[in-house]
């Protein structure tokens, strides 16, 4: 059948490039990525963070065939699927997903919201994409972020849309204390050879950066700014969708860093914000999430 097995829903910054890759050197599982890309952003609004018109992208508008062409041609024995971030917090995406794949399974994993929001904000703070403040404490005051860690939310609304039994949460945590019981229970989820061990099982991908030149990122930044204004779309898909020139730049322009340490009153502050949720969230999964609403990091 031309469909699509499984799809990672989310949550950014959440180790999702390390889940994805697990999931792509499996041999039985034929990924996106093997084709395209990791995320294809499909499902999502075009608003993924809601920060910036340089950031939106989705191929909705392309349509479901188009979609099934970005994944390896189907073969028997093989599971077909993809990873996507943005998913798991966007509006629609859900709705969409079930329309077009309603058997579908998901994933999704997630990290300590507080740890995952200031993640996300030294992320684009060395990026090119999106305009943020120059601390923390001021785009915590704005609301950046923020939504995307309110887990319980968006994850209710597709248990409330697909079957429990075709959920699968990881938990970020679990990927560092025994990354071999989480793909063993995922490949188990998915159906595939749960006795095999990924070659990027103890590799940390994507992890922390910074930029050597500011003053090349803003330009780029800029420049990202005047197409949006001048509106030439197909030219900011380009340049999002390409895989070459984000290597480029990041040869170019990154190296590997370690972000400061959250101060004690940012980190009090996410707390609160995320406390209801993260209680929510515990009776959702059945697990204590207690190391999360402590303000020690």
């Amino acid at each position: 059948m031309d469909s699509i097995d499984f799809i990672g829903i989310g949550a950014p910054k959440s180790g999702s490039t390390w889940l994805s890759k697990c999931l792509e050197e499996h041999p039985q599982i034929l990924l996106s990525s093997k084709k395209t890309r990791k995320e294809v952003l499909f499902f999502n609004t075009d608003d993924i963070w809601g920060e910036h018109k340089t950031n939106r992208l989705s191929c909705y508008n392309r349509g479901f065939e188009w979609y099934l062409q970005q994944f390896p041609e189907p073969k028997v024995g093989y599971l077909r699927g993809e990873f996507s971030a943005s998913y798991m917090a966007d509006p629609v995406a859900y709705e969409r997903i079930k329309e077009h794949l309603p058997n579908v399974k998901l994933v999704a994993i997630l990290r300590n919201p507080v740890d995952m929001v200031y993640s996300s904000y030294w992320y684009f703070y060395h990026g090119t994409l999106l305009d943020v403040p120059e601390s923390f404490s001021e785009s915590l005051s704005k609301g950046m972020f923020i939504d995307k860690g309110f887990y319980y939310k968006h994850l209710k609304k597709f248990y409330d849309n697909f079957p429990a039994d075709n959920i699968h949460v990881v938990i970020y945590d679990d990927t560092i204390k025994n990354p071999t019981s989480v793909t063993r229970d995922l490949y188990n989820f998915l159906g595939v050879d749960p006795s095999f061990i990924p070659p990027s099982i103890d590799k940390r991908i994507n992890s922390a950066y910074e930029t050597k030149s500011k003053l090349l990122k803003d330009i780029i930044h800029k420049c990202m700014v005047a197409i949006d204004r001048l509106e030439l779309e197909n030219v900011r898909m380009r340049i999002l969708e390409s895989r070459t020139l984000f290597n480029i730049y990041s040869t170019i322009n990154k190296r590997p860093s370690q972000y400061p340490k959250m101060s004690v009153d940012d980190r009090k502050k996410c707390v609160e914000i995320f406390m209801d949720d993260i209680n929510s969230l515990e009776k959702l999964l059945n697990r204590d999430f207690s190391s999360w609403k402590s303000v020690e990091s």
